[in-house]
């Protein structure tokens, strides 16, 4: 693939996927890419470095710009293949401090919606020690720095009077074998012999297992992590994100990792933590270095920009913290429920020691009342009244 910039950088041939084309490239060129639901496919583009932090390069000692094509299925959660991200031969995987780690909706020749950040991304661990192909776990997801969504729709003048009906994004769906088998779908994607181009292709699911799905329909090197989607009802549904060629030779059959109930409780949970993580400043993925993160929990990433975002992030969150912290003033506001107990214990204590001394005193003294309740009498008691008058 071609950089945004227009510059053929080297691409990474480092995995034989085994794309075919058995309908002499049947495929078509979507030019509307501002349309539904065109402009929900773009690019992605990434370095990729080996566990010291160095590039990966080729043969000519030149950085290889890795790439492939991704869809968006959150307000800024993208979906992609997880060897977009790891090379398994070279061990390499992205880092969210590549610059150049981006994803550009509806992507046609040079125009797009802009660029578009990684911060976080997830793909399952199970990828990296998976060494057969195809892999049930080649799927990955991208958490992005701004909300792609609410570029789309701001730019989207045609079809402004329509965006209420329309979804923000695409639809993740699972289904039974049954109803799967058959159906007609479209493989969308960024071929790299057409560059920054989006293609697409229909046609009806050969066979399926519980975690992948084959086709009879033309793909190519580029279009790995692009949308497998079908119409259902009404709405239009992604069933799976393509992943290459079937591995053996004489088949003409390309394939795809199946959306699964498994894969849509991770997708979940990622939704969850990398949410959390931008809210608390800490964006980068649970894969990244630890000696990054080590920079960001001192403060002292080199990264300024990311490192002012952190910041600001933090300050965010300590300022929430201590709006919690805070001792209400009395009678404003409800006690909180341990400040309520221990103070009740106090109090309850206090009172049993009080009962408990002044039952003592009442026994050691009770002699002595007696007495002076004996020689006392009204009269002395008026004349001490009247004493103390006339004084």
């Amino acid at each position: 693939m071609d950089s945004p910039s227009g510059d053929s950088p080297p691409k990474s041939r480092a995995e034989v996927r085994h794309e075919k084309t058995p309908n002499f490239n049947a495929r078509y060129k979507i030019t509307h890419t501002k349309e539904y639901p065109n402009y929900f496919f773009g690019e992605i583009e990434c370095h990729l470095y080996d566990k010291q932090g160095n590039l990966l390069l080729n043969d000519r000692g030149e950085p290889i710009l890795n790439g492939g094509s991704a869809t968006l299925v959150g307000p800024n959660i993208i979906l992609t293949a997880a060897h977009v991200l790891y090379n398994q031969e070279k061990r390499c995987e992205a880092k969210v401090t590549d610059e150049d780690f981006c994803f550009y909706p509806g992507k046609c020749g040079r125009e797009s919606y802009g660029k578009f950040k990684v911060v976080n991304f997830y793909y399952p661990q199970e990828y990296k020690r998976d060494e057969h192909y195809p892999s049930a776990h080649d799927w990955a997801l991208l958490y992005l720095e701004d909300k792609v969504v609410d570029t789309i729709h701001k730019d989207n003048n045609d079809q402004a009077e329509r965006k209420g009906d329309l979804p923000k994004w695409f639809e993740l769906v699972t289904h039974n074998d049954a109803f799967l088998q058959g159906r007609v779908i479209n493989v969308v994607g960024y071929p790299e012999e057409y560059p920054h181009d989006l293609y697409a292709v229909t046609g009806a699911i050969k066979e399926l297992t519980s975690s992948l799905i084959y086709y009879e329909l033309d793909t190519s090197p580029g279009q790995s992590g692009g949308a497998v989607w079908a119409e259902m009802n009404g709405r239009k549904c992604l069933i799976g994100v393509h992943q290459g060629g079937h591995p053996e030779e004489k088949t003409k059959l390309n394939l795809a990792t199946r959306w699964t109930s498994e894969k849509h409780k991770k997708y979940r949970a990622f939704l969850r933590k990398a949410s959390a993580e931008e809210e608390n400043g800490t964006y980068h993925a649970s894969s990244e270095c630890h000696e990054h993160r080590k920079f960001h929990r001192n403060g002292k990433c080199h990264d300024k920009e990311c490192n002012s975002k952190v910041k600001r992030a933090v300050d965010k969150r300590q300022d929430k913290d201590k709006a919690r912290k805070k001792v209400k003033e009395p009678g404003k506001g409800k006690e909180p429920k341990k400040d309520r107990g221990q103070r009740k214990y106090r109090e309850h204590k206090q009172e049993n020691e009080g009962q408990q001394l002044s039952a003592k005193r009442s026994s050691s003294s009770s002699s002595d009342l007696s007495d002076i309740s004996d020689i006392s009498d009204i009269s002395d008691i008026s004349e001490i009244s009247e004493i103390s008058d006339s004084d």
